[in-house]
């Protein structure tokens, strides 16, 4: 109902200046028409500045995108050198940390096997699996500190870049950062206007409502102006009125039962 009412107040707003149940609605009306078609000039305008200036803002000089290019791409590489060995890294403190269980677990054993006085051979070969565990020890334990150091002079290299990579950006034009910003203005004023017209649009569909129920459902006397609205818009008049009626009996049906 209430969107058959809305739908007939906005198709009959414009002739009903002269019903005087309806003036503060239609000089409303006028005045949001007369804004909302300013909003979208407004809209249509800086959405056409906004694709301009967009496009020159994406649109560094030559020189300096090719230059981040270059940085970024050796960048990326270095961070996925340093990524790699981060990981080798990682797996040889892992097998060193075996070792050392590994080393601590015989040693225990050949303490056991004295206690039990084990056979001589028996000791024999469990000290000599103690000095092979701790001769692969050593050796991890010299590769996980060339690592260490590797990955230092790494991060130092990736530092080096990274510095490299901002001072290219800084050396962006201050024309392109202006435009950048005048197209986050542009966005804002978009943003505000598309706002305001849907408050607009709001307000105008609650005053076609406020019409539509006046015409259709209104207990006032014609006047030779609403009539000739109301003929003019009989099929969706009629509808409205059919279903006002229908709420209005099931509204008694209810309150009978």
């Amino acid at each position: 109902l209430k969107e058959a009412e809305v739908l007939v107040g906005k198709m009959a707003w414009r002739d009903l200046e002269a019903v005087d149940e309806l003036t503060a609605e239609y000089w409303r009306l006028r005045q949001l028409d007369a804004e909302e078609r300013k909003l979208q000039e407004l809209l249509e305008t800086s959405r056409a500045e906004h694709e301009r200036v967009q496009d020159l803002a994406t649109k560094p000089e030559t020189v300096f995108s090719a230059k981040l290019d270059e940085v970024q791409a050796r960048l990326e590489a270095e961070r996925e050198v340093l990524t790699v060995r981060l990981q080798a890294l990682q797996d040889e403190i892992k097998e060193a940390e075996r070792l050392r269980k590994r080393f601590n677990g015989l040693k225990l054993k050949l303490t056991v096997l004295k206690a039990e006085n084990a056979p001589p051979d028996q000791l024999e070969s469990v000290r000599a699996d103690l000095q092979e565990v701790k001769g692969q020890y050593g050796q991890i334990s010299r590769q996980v500190e060339n690592l260490r150091e590797e990955i230092r002079l790494l991060k130092d290299k990736v530092r080096a870049v990274e510095s490299e990579e901002q001072n290219v950006r800084a050396q962006v034009s201050h024309h392109e950062r202006v435009l950048t910003r005048e197209v986050s203005d542009i966005s804002r004023r978009v943003v505000e206007a598309n706002s305001r017209l849907a408050v607009v649009d709001g307000e105008k569909t609650e005053l076609f409502g406020t019409i539509g129920k006046h015409l259709c459902r209104g207990r006032h006397p014609e006047t030779p102006v609403t009539r000739q609205v109301i003929r003019r818009l009989t099929p969706l008049v009629l509808r409205a009125r059919a279903l006002a009626r229908s709420i209005e009996y099931n509204r008694r049906l209810a309150d009978y039962r």
